[in-house]
């Protein structure tokens, strides 16, 4: 299959290196926004570099094209959109006209969060800007996924891949069928859109769980974030299943115990730090904090509601109104407490 992958930040080059190793034909697209972005395009286009040494660093990248523009998307069979959250707007819209010269593509979004202008997941939103325009070819992959693992051979990692056109994820099953990528298909396009903001605002509560006690307390703490990830997932009208798939409790345990950004602004906040440094750390865009942001969207969402989240509520405390990490951590024990 002809694949277009948007774009080559860690993650999507990752994806494209997966792709491409799966046999099929691939298309990376470094878009030129800065001039470290232009130099790596010239160098993979010209072969002067075999990596992408500003986000992959040290992984041999196998045979594709590389691209500074959308041309290729138009001739695709499948369209990956990998941008970070922030950017998944401006990069769909441009999208969005490809698919008008190219219907039959899938477009399949890989990036996790909510909209920034509104508390709705991106999966979710592009759901329905495609329903509206007559697209029925569009899915949602999540999971635990890191960019370095995935591409570890003789590998197998599995995530959910969730639309609500059974063909298209039959279609990328096969896509992947040569791969150690496994889809895990579902319908509940809803549930594994929510599992990504979900799972990196809570990894930062397991950070700040580990480094304020133990890790034995760390791992009490993400049965205790489950349950408050289902008073979320109820309210979203997800599967009560999906609770349990990849792309929300194997996802979660995985970002939480690995050496993700989330879990380790969670250990930078466990230091005591100031509304200053908090504000500073998390506009550094080099630290890229998703699970921040997707945090505050969820406050948003369960002080509206009334659930009953004290963790998360805990979190935003810390972040928004200064308030002691300490405060947490007795959060954390009268929950625990009133588990059992």
């Amino acid at each position: 299959m002809k694949v277009f992958v948007c774009d080559a930040g860690e993650f999507g080059t990752a994806m494209a290196c997966v792709v491409s190793g799966a046999g099929n034909e691939v298309a990376l697209l470094i878009q030129p926004y800065a001039q470290n972005q232009k130099d790596l395009f010239y160098n993979l286009k010209n072969g002067t570099q075999h990596t992408n040494y500003l986000y992959l660093p040290g992984v041999g990248l196998p045979p594709m094209e590389f691209t500074d523009n959308f041309e290729a998307a138009k001739s695709a069979d499948v369209i990956f959109l990998a941008v970070p959250t922030k950017y998944i707007g401006q990069a769909f819209l441009k999208i969005k006209e490809c698919l008008e010269v190219n219907p039959k593509a899938i477009l399949v979004l890989l990036s996790k969060g909510f909209d920034s202008f509104g508390d709705v997941p991106w999966g979710v939103k592009l759901h329905n800007n495609l329903k509206l325009s007559g697209h029925k070819n569009f899915a949602v992959i999540s999971g635990p996924t890191f960019a370095k693992e995935i591409i570890r051979p003789y590998t197998a990692h599995f995530v959910s891949c969730a639309s609500k056109n059974i063909g298209a994820i039959k279609k990328l099953k096969a896509l992947f069928k040569n791969s150690g990528l496994h889809l895990t298909g579902t319908t509940d396009l809803t549930g594994v859109s929510w599992g990504g903001p979900l799972k990196n605002a809570y990894a930062i509560g397991y950070g700040l769980t580990f480094k304020l006690i133990d890790e034995r307390a760390a791992f009490d703490y993400i049965w205790l974030a489950l349950n408050e990830m289902k008073a979320f997932l109820d309210f979203a009208g997800a599967r009560p299943k999906m609770l349990h798939s990849p792309a929300v409790e194997r996802d979660f345990y995985v970002t939480s115990r690995g050496n993700s950004r989330n879990r380790k602004f969670g250990e930078f906040l466990a230091e005591y730090q100031s509304k200053e440094k908090i504000k500073e750390h998390v506009e550094n865009s080099a630290n890229t904090v998703e699970g921040y942001e997707s945090m505050k969207t969820l406050w948003k969402i369960a002080n509206e509601n009334k659930l009953d989240v004290p963790l998360l509520y805990g979190v935003h405390s810390i972040c928004e109104y200064g308030a002691s990490p300490g405060a947490f951590a007795d959060c954390f024990r009268r929950a625990k407490a009133l588990s059992y």
